[in-house]
């Protein structure tokens, strides 16, 4: 009896290493499955006005007017928890406005956004001398991530995040957990 015990104990222990963690959604914003693209707004912007999205990417510009503080961004894709992809693929460019004052000091050309917010619609404009369709995103909410992306931060780990947590009953986490 002792013996089947110390088995199903040991089984436990040995069986938990080889679990993998999944990812956490953040519990005050969740990213819809749904996501509408920066594609799709450019193409059929009357489609999508109204609808509430949740981009990301690198500032170009920032600017303060009298009753706005606008953001030209570099549009780069977020997982579902709304971190940048390595890939870093982009669909194109956005114009972010909010009412608050955001300072374009600290909100400088380089850093790195995430912009939750409504769909206005599209402003024409220009990149250099191109004609450009920017779509206009009334945000609610902008967080700085800074000059870039957290993920692109981590080193490659040959391991993944297996071993991010102390397991020493997997093996390859031996290394790094002494």
């Amino acid at each position: 009896m002792i013996k089947k015990f110390l088995i199903l104990i040991f089984g436990i222990f040995f069986f938990s290493g080889c679990t993998e963690k999944l990812p956490k959604l953040s519990k005050t914003e969740k990213i819809s499955q749904e996501r509408i693209s920066l594609y799709l707004v450019q193409q059929f912007p009357s489609s999508y006005k109204g609808q509430e999205v949740f981009w990301g990417g690198k500032i170009i510009s920032c600017s303060n007017k009298e009753k706005l503080t606008l953001f030209e961004v570099l549009e780069f894709a977020l997982d579902r928890e709304g971190n940048f992809k390595e890939e870093m693929v982009s669909e194109g460019r956005f114009v972010a406005e909010t009412s608050d004052f955001l300072d374009c000091a600290v909100y400088t050309p380089g850093k790195f956004i995430t912009v939750k917010g409504i769909v206005e619609g599209i402003r024409e404009g220009r990149i250099e001398e191109r004609p450009y369709k920017f779509p206009v995103i009334k945000a609610l909410k902008i967080n700085l991530v800074g000059n870039t992306p957290a993920k692109s931060l981590k080193e490659k780990d040959t391991l993944g995040d297996r071993c991010s947590g102390w397991h020493p009953w997997v093996y390859p986490c031996w290394e790094k957990s002494w």
